[in-house]
């Protein structure tokens, strides 16, 4: 295998990845090529030197994290060309998926149209015909082999995850369009949404472990570029698109979201000014959406009211990640009557791991490891007590799983890369 070596990665580098209105003023290719966004590299750097030296602490994560790993090596390719019925298009390269809480009509005897039941995953939705079980696995398996080829150096992760990445992205017989023509459809009514861009929030975790690949040797340069060039299309289409522009006016955590993904992929192909342009959009998110005592009431309706709150609080928190690549503060950000990503972390860090009860509507599985994981990711930026007590309590949550070795231990983050 051809891997990156410093002239290829400088190569990179050079190469003008610009779309159509996303002209780059600023580019930050160079300097992020190979580098997590939102993973902290001085935190997985940490880590791994702390299990090099027999850290105990650590061991059980890296354990959970190696028996993901041997199964993810059992699995896929995954291909959107897999499905057995061809969206509407009828083109099978583009991603097709099913609104998750509409269901067939049972007074209708075709049952069309679906009718909403909100917070009650139809599991239609991941049947053959949708792509949705087959994109959700592939981005768990790449950041499992990533994090794992990183953590052990062991080239079946990196191969495994080299072949996914190829197979969804790169090659002409099975790669995805980058577009979302067709996510979050619903029978009977649309054959697909603004809001199915939601489908693809979770990218950004693959595209971290992309960097740390290509920045370990794992994957060719030829990889890692084709993976970089479809994310700058997609991008355009997110920008250009009646259904990008839909998402982008999303007043909840879908337009949370929306910015999450723009920011971090621009910042994948190199355009850190497109990227601080966005990160405007989100501080009028935070006005917009946020109450000066940390409520968000529009998550605050929903039947899974403390899933949709930690939900957009992390979209929040990955943004303020995101941020630090070209100097933003996002974390310090507050809005005109007060609202900041502060007072909802204080707001919640109250009913993490603790004898309080969650006072709104909460139905299905409970939200409390994600909770966890939300105070242990927000500590080191927060110093406030009802924050760092919350960490502390709510570490036993996640301490033996690994998303422990994402998180640092005992150190305060810095507002530089």
């Amino acid at each position: 295998m051809i891997r990156l070596n410093r002239r290829q990665m400088a190569g990179l580098a050079g190469i003008i990845i610009c779309a159509p209105q996303m002209a780059i003023a600023k580019s930050c290719g160079k300097d992020l090529i190979g580098r997590p966004l939102m993973w902290r590299l001085d935190t997985l750097d940490a880590n791994r030197a702390r299990l090099r030296q027999d850290n105990t602490g650590l061991k059980p994560a890296l354990t959970a994290l190696i028996m993901e790993a041997d199964i993810a090596l059992t699995r896929g390719p995954f291909s959107v060309t897999d499905k057995e019925r061809p969206p509407p298009s009828g083109d099978r390269h583009d991603y097709t998926s099913l609104a998750p809480y509409w269901w067939p009509d049972p007074n209708r005897e075709t049952g069309r149209p679906y009718v909403r039941r909100d917070g009650e995953v139809n599991p239609e939705r991941n049947g053959p015909d949708f792509d949705k079980i087959r994109m959700s696995q592939l981005i768990k398996d790449v950041t499992t082999l990533g994090l794992a080829y990183y953590f052990t150096s062991d080239q079946r992760y990196s191969d495994h995850a080299a072949i996914l990445l190829d197979t969804w992205f790169n090659y002409p017989d099975t790669r995805m369009n980058p577009n979302l023509n067709y996510g979050q459809s619903i029978p009977g009514r649309t054959d697909g949404r603004g809001i199915g861009i939601i489908d693809t929030h979770k990218m950004g975790e693959l595209i971290d472990a992309v960097q740390l690949l290509a920045r370990d040797g794992g994957i060719t340069a030829r990889t890692y570029q084709g993976v970089r060039l479809w994310f700058r299309d997609y991008t355009e289409w997110l920008m250009t698109s009646p259904l990008g522009q839909d998402e982008r006016a999303a007043k909840n955590n879908h337009g949370t979201y929306y910015d999450l993904q723009v920011i971090h992929f621009a910042l994948f192909f190199g355009d850190c000014s497109f990227a601080e342009a966005r990160l405007k959009d989100t501080k009028k998110r935070v006005d917009a959406q946020i109450s000066p005592f940390g409520r968000m009431p529009l998550e605050e309706t929903r039947t899974r009211s403390l899933h949709y709150y930690v939900f957009n609080a992390q979209a929040f928190l990955g943004v303020a990640e995101l941020a630090r690549h070209f100097g933003g503060k996002f974390h310090e950000y507050e809005g005109r009557r007060g609202q900041s990503l502060r007072k909802v972390l204080t707001y919640l860090a109250q009913f993490s791991a603790s004898s309080k009860s969650w006072p709104h509507q909460q139905i299905g599985r409970s939200s409390q490891p994600d909770l966890a994981y939300l105070m242990q990711w927000a500590a080191p930026y927060f110093p406030d007590k009802v924050i760092q007590d919350a960490a502390r309590r709510s570490r036993p949550l996640i301490e033996n799983t690994p998303q422990a070795l994402l998180l640092p231990t005992g150190v305060k983050h810095t507002d530089s890369p």
